[in-house]
C-alpha cells in the first residue's frame, strides 16, 4: 500500500524482487524507486506467513 506520493505507474513487474525482501527493505526501495523527489509518500509494506 502506498499514498500518492509514489508514482502511479509502479507496478509490480517494476521491482521483481519484491517478493523475496523484507518488507522494511520493500518499503524503502518503493519510495526510494518509486517516490516523486517533491512530494511526501507513504509505503506499508507486510509479509505474511503461511
Amino acid at each position: 500500500m502506498f499514498s500518492d506520493g509514489v508514482r502511479d505507474r509502479f507496478k509490480e513487474d517494476s521491482y521483481p524482487q519484491m517478493r523475496l525482501d523484507p518488507a522494511r527493505m520493500v518499503a524503502g526501495k518503493v519510495i526510494a524507486r518509486f517516490g516523486r523527489a517533491h512530494d511526501d509518500a507513504t509505503c506499508i509494506a507486510l509479509k505474511v506467513q503461511r
